[in-house]
């Protein structure tokens, strides 16, 4: 499996009332992307670059805020920056547009193998799992 980010490092579960996070289920579904090997896939597949923010955790925070109801860029920046306690400083709007420009037909194509990999391996842990899927 590949280097997981580490964002979620130090989260821990408590009924508290403290320290409560709006949107519980988006840091769930980037922990789920992340543990499942999709983030360091998708590292592989994107264009890197050390200035910049990290390719793959600004596409899954983009998808994880249209999973949350988000339908434009904007709402989707204003969602990622809502959780920047979790997994850190959030992409602008401008930079979101900039990412998804960068997505040609090549970098399409490997996405689509670095899901279908992942995609792979979520199955075989569902086949192992006594009783499948839960």
């Amino acid at each position: 499996m590949k280097r997981r980010s580490g964002w979620d490092r130090g989260l821990k579960l408590e009924a508290s009332g403290r320290g409560l996070v709006g949107h519980a289920g988006a840091v769930l579904l980037h922990r789920a992307a992340d543990r499942l090997g999709l983030v360091g896939q998708l590292r592989g597949a994107l264009a890197t670059n050390p200035w910049r923010l990290d390719r793959a955790n600004v596409l899954v925070s983009l998808v994880v805020g249209i999973a949350l109801g988000a339908r434009n860029v904007r709402q989707a920046e204003l969602l990622a920056r809502h959780h920047t306690v979790l997994w850190g400083e959030g992409a602008s709007d401008s930079t979101l547009w900039r990412m998804l420009g960068e997505i040609d037909d090549r970098a399409r194509r490997r996405i689509g193998r670095a899901r279908a990999a992942v995609r792979v391996r979520v199955w075989a842990l569902l086949a192992e799992r006594e009783g499948g899927f839960p």
